[in-house]
């Protein structure tokens, strides 16, 4: 098992207890043999030419999980405003990140999708589409606050351990 693919079990491991909520000897035994088989059969989704993509280390995820979960709870009272005062119309917006990483490209999808009032429809390389009740907040400070509170914090992560590739 390489170093990357044990990475991506440990993210994934992460993941599943922080939104189980349940650190039970059997949840934790369930949650480490799924982990390690999605990062088995999935970790072909992250390779590109023949390398593995970067992705960040086990305690900079877990950071980012509970930066996340901040974020789904301040997006969740944000949206109770906007539906109270009925300012939440629909809007699709393209955000472009600033590499090709795929893991990133996913973890920033899948964030947006798990933030209340947003939806990642689609992923093509570097670009998401996103679909947004977010009413009359533009479309360029939706690209910024996806792009700040997920993509930058990621991509900062790999800076700081010398694993950015080119994008």
């Amino acid at each position: 098992m390489s170093k990357n693919t044990l990475r991506l079990s440990l993210a994934l491991l992460a993941f599943y207890v922080l939104l189980s909520a349940d650190a039970s000897p059997l949840s934790l035994i369930t949650g480490t043999a799924a982990a390690l088989f999605c990062a088995r059969v999935w970790s072909g989704v992250f390779v590109r030419e023949g390398e593995m993509s970067d992705i960040p280390g086990f305690w900079v995820l877990a950071v980012y999980l509970v930066h996340l979960v901040f974020e789904i709870y301040k997006s969740s009272f944000s949206m109770m405003v906007k539906i109270v005062k009925n300012d939440s119309s629909p809007v699709a917006v393209r955000v472009r990140l600033d590499g090709s990483n795929p893991f990133i490209a996913a973890a920033v999808a899948n964030s947006v999708t798990l933030t209340p009032g947003t939806i990642a429809i689609d992923v093509a390389g570097d670009e998401i589409l996103v679909l947004s009740a977010g009413g009359s907040q533009g479309a360029k400070r939706l690209q910024a606050d996806i792009k700040r509170a997920f993509e930058k914090r990621l991509k900062k992560s790999l800076k700081k351990t010398g694993e950015e590739t080119p994008g």
